[in-house]
């Protein structure tokens, strides 16, 4: 319910995104219950960290953008925020569309 609650919360093209302990059983159970509030297709996860955190982020109806515009994007990331250490390229290597 909790997710599901979330997603309706959100506008449309929202984005929800959360920090899943990724080494932990409940992991599996708690992708697994975002996707289905959010729809598989809406899903995206992040490689787990070596401390075990994974994100997730899933949209309201926001399609995941084609290859050149994602990277196009992180390029505008990490020039306006470079400075700070936004690595927005090496997010999108870690990102993955959900799969069950």
């Amino acid at each position: 319910g909790f997710y599901r609650d979330c997603r309706r919360l959100l506008a449309d093209g929202g984005v929800f995104a959360v920090n899943l302990f990724g080494r932990d059983a409940s992991y599996a159970a708690s992708a697994a219950r975002i996707a289905a509030a959010f729809g598989s297709a809406n899903v995206w996860k992040l490689r787990a960290t070596r401390e075990g955190n994974s994100i997730v982020v899933a949209t309201r109806g926001a399609p995941w953008p084609e290859r050149d515009e994602r990277l196009r994007r992180a390029d505008t990331i990490e020039a306006r925020f470079g400075a700070m250490g936004l690595p927005a390229r090496k997010w999108l290597r870690m990102i993955t569309p959900y799969t069950p």
